[in-house]
């Protein structure tokens, strides 16, 4: 009799643990996931200066047979934007001249610029201004400009004058060298 006891409290609790192991099973159990917070990465996007945003001017300075052109490019609007640093300054002249050269002294360092408001980068074109000239000299109608991004070039504007004014040789012989000097965030000597 007592195993018959015994027998029973096993059954009694072994159908218990089942019936509650059984519930628990199929009791749907809902979880709400707390929400993630999302966060957009930082924009990779170059927000380059438009033409319209700069103020591009150059300064030229003529002593002892050389002329330094102080090429200056300043962010005059309200934002900070960006400018390619690495590209190389273009001299525009008429193509009946054949006796200039245009020399890089300097590669780039900065492959871009960002300018906050009223911020300025410089470079500097440098020639000699006649000593290089056996024969008459002419002053040849020149200009400066620069891609400042691959949407955008500027123009640069003499501060005396409409254009720059390099001299070039009489004899096709006599090379006038042009040397450029590329863009830092201070003023550039040779």
């Amino acid at each position: 009799m007592r195993n018959l006891v015994i027998v029973i409290i096993l059954l009694i609790l072994l159908g218990g643990a089942s019936y509650f192991f059984y519930q628990t099973k199929l009791t749907p159990v809902t979880v709400t996931p707390s929400p993630t917070p999302t966060t957009n990465p930082p924009s990779t996007q170059s927000t380059f200066c438009t033409s319209a945003e700069l103020q591009a001017t150059m300064d030229e300075e003529v002593a002892a047979g050389n002329a330094y052109v102080q090429i200056m490019l300043k962010n005059i609007s309200s934002a900070s934007c960006q400018v390619i640093g690495n590209n190389i300054l273009s001299v525009g002249y008429p193509n009946s001249v054949t006796n200039f050269t245009t020399v890089t002294k300097r590669q780039p360092t900065t492959p871009t610029f960002t300018l906050s408001p009223n911020q300025t980068i410089y470079a500097l074109v440098h020639y000699p201004n006649g000593p290089q000239c056996s024969s008459q000299a002419t002053d040849v109608n020149s200009m400066i400009s620069y891609a400042v991004s691959s949407n955008d070039t500027v123009s640069f504007k003499p501060t005396r004058g409409d254009t720059l004014l390099i001299p070039s040789c009489g004899k096709a012989s006599e090379v006038t060298q042009i040397d450029l000097y590329p863009f830092s965030s201070t003023q550039v000597t040779p």
